[in-house]
């Protein structure tokens, strides 16, 4: 409410009177062009006017006592929070008496916009003085703020302009002394923000005369446009720039003047490089790196440097070769490209400059250079053709390049990585199909999502973080962490994630590059529980080889090394075949052809092997490999195996639980039963009834021996 409106309403308070709740009052209030309410002394809306009705975005019933202090939906505060209908202005004025004034709120309507209101209420008192009610009466200021916003907005922006501007501005008042500079200046001219403003803009120009004409100008209203002066720098050198600048006038008087201050000391200083280098024109174009030649209007050619000469990989003939210096061309195709009609042919025959076009030169070694030729005729005084003169640019690194951007895109495309992109704002925006695989998403399902829904909810405090890094423009090396794909399935992966960068160095987003390692997960904890595996067989194998040392009986040393060697190494094939395993079992038929590869062969007459595929336990191919190896050692000592006729034939098979097998030898020396058990045989019944808990049957026949061993197939953990 403006003053006036505000001494309107204190003005129709006094006019009602006690009579402020009559019927009277709606009439008052429609009549009023600002939207105004009253309320009882309990906050009851009494009355209220049709503009109160619009600002509000609904007609509350009046006298209704759910409807008190405001008719709005909702309030708030300006600066968002919510205000409850019982704390607004009108129900402290109703508490306290005291009046508001230009206060804002924000009004909610019932279609969900808001709108912006000052307000200013009044207390209603009786005859005896006592509040009886309250009056607001308000307006919509929305646009007003709008407006307010985008000055401060448009403030703010002309204020970072005139800080962050690449190029030089100060202003200058009228005294000549300087009142303000932006960053570029300070940094091109090396002084500190102190150092710079607050002193006259004369002691920094190097030309006393230049300034004083400048502020002449500018003092008569005279705008400049890129005045050439010399500025001192703070380490005592000379900047070149250029002042483009004009004056701010108030009543006619300089205010102060703004003034763009370019830095042209590079181009001066190579305008004088070049008026130097133009006596030596043509030892600079023999010293040049790029290939250029010339030729007579017939196309002869009358002069290349050095650079020429390797980008041809020839030497060219004066006066004789035409046309171009290379051996041979050919077009980007790949097809012959003839002299008379390459690029310099056309410049001269058509006394035109060619633009735009490739060609391939061959050298007398057969390589190929791709090039950018730029021929360009040359007239005399008169206008006449006299020749041309071309540079032959070599884009080989460039063709490099571009072929090395495809294959990187298909690398990218074809990847079984998932490399995306996103923006600093967390915003998918690139997406190959080793992400399509890895999460399941297509690239049209995620594109312009946030990358969040790959992220499982538990582990959503990770992106801020990554994203704080990235703008930072540090890079995340192997981060391993878990994702979660379309179906809502984990995986594990190793993340990596680097700045993506525009050519000045400004990080605009972020590349992911996410590998699938669950393998690598599985295969570890493969190996952990391998590594207990392994240790815990480690200490079997330990306490096998002590006992072994205590029983071996021989009476001799070589003879008891030979036999503890033997057992030793029976030991040791039934652990190799664990660990080709990777210990998870032993092949019982892999082990019985281990154990006898010495003697003999399944199938030569000497070995017969038959019997059902079946993996042992590490502790009962352990037992069955020792075993084994005591009945082919006696074999060998006094059975079939000593002699050249005999033969060994081991078969087994499951039967009610249990897995049989059997060691029959046949055609060796006569067998009698021993008068006492030996060594082997107590190593097998051991190994046999006492590690797994089985029988073993030993019958001495004369035709050879026959063993049987029984196990539990549960002790043997058959697979």
């Amino acid at each position: 409410m403006d003053g006036s409106q505000d001494v309107a309403a204190e003005r129709l308070t006094t006019a009602l009177g006690p009579a402020w709740q009559t019927e009277h009052c709606a009439e008052l209030l429609a009549m009023l062009p600002a939207a105004v309410y009253t309320v009882d002394r309990s906050g009851v809306i009494t009355s209220y006017n049709a503009r109160a009705a619009e600002l509000w975005g609904r007609s509350p019933v009046r006298g209704d006592l759910q409807e008190r202090f405001c008719g709005s939906l909702r309030l708030f505060l300006p600066d968002g929070t919510p205000l409850p209908h019982d704390q607004c202005p009108m129900a402290q004025v109703l508490a306290d008496g005291r009046p508001v004034k230009d206060r804002e709120v924000v009004i909610e309507r019932p279609d969900g916009t808001r709108i912006v209101a000052l307000v200013n209420i009044v207390a209603l008192r009786d005859e005896s003085g006592a509040i009886a009610g309250a009056m607001n009466c308000f307006n919509d200021i929305t646009a007003r703020k709008q407006t307010e916003d985008e000055l401060r907005n448009s403030r703010q922006d002309l204020e970072d302009f005139f800080e962050n501007c690449a190029v030089g501005l100060h202003w200058v008042g009228a005294d000549g002394t300087i009142l303000r500079a932006n960053r570029a200046e300070l940094e091109m001219l090396g002084y500190r923000r102190e150092e710079y403003v607050g002193r006259k803009i004369t002691e920094f120009h190097d030309d006393p005369v230049a300034i004083a004409d400048i502020l002449e100008h500018l003092k008569r209203g005279e705008a400049l446009d890129k005045y050439p002066a010399r500025l001192r720098a703070k380490d005592g050198s000379i900047k070149h720039v250029l002042i483009t600048s004009d004056g701010r006038f108030r009543d006619g008087k300089l205010v102060h003047t703004r003034c763009f201050t370019l830095d042209v000391t590079a181009v001066r200083r190579a305008e004088k490089t070049l008026n130097e280098r133009e006596q030596w024109s043509r030892q600079l174009i023999e010293s040049l790196p790029a290939a250029v030649y010339t030729t007579d209007a017939a196309g002869r050619i009358t002069f290349y440097n050095r650079a020429a000469v390797e980008f041809a990989g020839r030497e060219p003939v004066l006066g004789s070769d035409q046309w171009c210096v290379s051996l041979r061309l050919y077009r980007p195709d790949g097809t012959p490209l003839p002299h008379e009609e390459c690029p310099m042919a056309i410049a001269l025959k058509e006394n035109r400059p060619v633009r735009g076009v490739e060609a391939i030169a061959e050298r007398p070694d057969g390589t190929r250079v791709p090039f950018i030729p730029f021929p360009t005729p040359l007239h005399d005084d008169s206008g006449a053709l006299v020749g041309a003169v071309n540079m032959l640019v070599d884009i080989t690194d460039s063709k490099r390049a571009e072929q090395y951007a495809q294959r990187l895109a298909a690398i990218v495309e074809s990847s079984d990585d998932s490399i995306i992109s996103k923006s600093l704002d967390g915003v998918i925006e690139t997406w190959n199909q080793g992400a399509e695989r890895i999460f399941g998403y297509k690239a049209e399902e995620v594109i312009g999502k946030p990358v969040t829904i790959l992220i499982p909810p538990d582990r959503h405090d990770e992106e801020p973080g990554i994203l704080a890094r990235i703008r930072r423009g540090e890079r995340v090396d192997h981060y391993e962490t878990v994702r979660q794909r379309k179906d809502g399935s984990l995986v594990h992966i190793s993340l990596t994630v680097s700045p993506i960068r525009t050519a000045d160095g400004t990080i605009i987003g972020a590349s992911k590059i996410s590998r699938d390692i669950t393998a690598q997960k599985q295969a570890e904890e493969r190996l952990k529980l391998l590594a207990r595996e392994v240790d815990h067989r480690a200490k079997n194998i330990l306490a096998t080889v002590q006992a072994l040392t205590r029983m071996t009986r021989a009476d001799t040393v070589p003879a008891y090394m030979e036999a503890l060697m033997g057992r030793l190494r029976a030991l040791a094939q039934a652990h190799t075949l664990l660990a080709k395993s990777r210990w998870t079992g032993i092949n019982l038929r892999r082990l019985i052809e281990e154990e006898l590869e010495p003697f003999g062969s399944d199938g030569d007459g000497h070995l017969t092997i038959a019997g059902p595929d079946i993996v042992l336990s590490p502790e009962a191919g352990q037992g069955l490999g020792m075993a084994l190896h005591e009945l082919a050692t006696n074999a060998a000592k006094y059975g079939a195996f000593s002699v050249p006729g005999g033969s060994v034939s081991v078969q087994w098979h499951t039967t009610g639980g249990r897995l049989v097998l059997r060691w029959t030898e046949r055609g060796g020396p006569p067998v009698r039963a021993p008068g006492r058990r030996g060594f082997g045989s107590g190593l097998i019944e051991a190994a046999i009834q006492g590690q797994l808990d089985g029988e073993a049957i030993f019958d001495w026949r004369p035709a050879g021996l026959a063993c049987e061993l029984s196990i539990s197939t549960e002790k043997l953990a058959i697979i």
